[in-house]
């Protein structure tokens, strides 16, 4: 079973009225995104997939 980390992001200078998308640990901008002032991280997820590539399991990090 493969774990993967997701982030659901924000641009921070839209005041909330942009739009939110996923972000995986798998995309190599994962840190900039979850470190910059300019983005609003709104939730975190672990994700597990199977061996095919299925989602197993859903976990949020708090």
């Amino acid at each position: 079973m493969k774990k993967v980390r997701w982030i659901k992001v924000q641009f921070d200078y839209l005041q909330g009225k942009g739009r939110a998308f996923w972000v995986s640990e798998r995309n190599p901008y994962f840190d900039w995104y979850k470190r910059s002032s300019a983005w609003i991280v709104l939730r975190e997820e672990i994700r597990y997939y199977d061996d095919n590539g299925k989602l197993v399991k859903v976990e949020k990090v708090v």
